[in-house]
């Protein structure tokens, strides 16, 4: 049988869209599915920080002929189909144990209001003022709040009725005297061209993860039309049964 690469490159939510769209292509050719996940610092974690999965997984360019590396699920693709894609990406039991925990202790569910703020390296145009009037408004009510900005996160867990996971580590910036999104930057040593400023640490992207299958058990509110983030913790939200059990 003759194979493809998924070639995994930038955040967490890029590489599980790759993977996604990959494994489709994959069974639709009848090709053998070869995921190359490559640490960077867009994602320093590895696949098996993460996942298990009975798939082949490298931590290295296979370059085969054949190369998948869309950071988009194809439009084409039904949820049945990407459900049955994403399963066969199983996120570590002690991931799996610390969200469970979480959960319990907060009594999360389909009734509490989940909030996601993208902020650092793609920052939207997200009225954080909107949401903490939201908040304000409705007392009675509870809010996850979950972000990659410990400022916005602070902010937040000021109001009674929030709850946020509590993190050890956070995006950074990789250079620290340029802003979060560069213009024509290149980097002296390397003459590398970079356009987006972060480094995700291998427990930053873990306990992002938390919160993207936090995020899952909650009312989840569109605040972002791009973040691939947001639409995975969707998808999850079909499958929890599946994916904590």
């Amino acid at each position: 049988m003759d194979r493809i690469e998924i070639r995994c490159g930038g955040g967490l939510g890029n590489r599980l869209s790759m993977i996604i769209g990959g494994l489709e292509i994959a069974k639709v050719r009848r090709l053998k599915p070869i995921i190359t996940w490559l640490p960077s610092h867009s994602c320093f974690a590895k696949f098996f920080d993460l996942f298990d999965t009975s798939l082949e997984v490298k931590d290295k360019r296979e370059n085969l002929p054949i190369v998948y590396c869309i950071p988009d699920i194809p439009e084409y693709l039904d949820l049945t189909r990407t459900i049955q894609n994403l399963l066969q990406l199983r996120p570590k039991k002690e991931i799996i144990d610390n969200v469970s925990n979480f959960v319990s202790q907060n009594n999360i569910d389909s009734n509490i209001i989940g909030i996601h703020i993208r902020k650092t390296d793609f920052v939207e145009d997200i009225d954080e003022n909107f949401w903490i009037n939201v908040i304000m408004s409705n007392p009675s009510k509870r809010f996850f709040i979950c972000s990659d900005s410990q400022e916005v996160e602070n902010k937040f867990a000021s109001f009674s009725n929030t709850i946020i996971f509590p993190k050890t580590e956070y995006v950074t910036k990789r250079f620290a005297d340029q802003p979060w999104k560069m213009k024509n930057f290149s980097y002296k040593e390397k003459n590398i061209s970079y356009k987006y400023n972060s480094s995700r640490s291998s427990r930053s992207v873990i306990e992002a993860l938390c919160d993207l299958l936090i995020l899952s058990h909650t009312n989840i509110q569109d605040t972002s039309k791009y973040s691939t983030f947001l639409h995975l913790a969707k998808y999850y939200q079909t499958i929890l049964d599946k994916v904590m059990n």
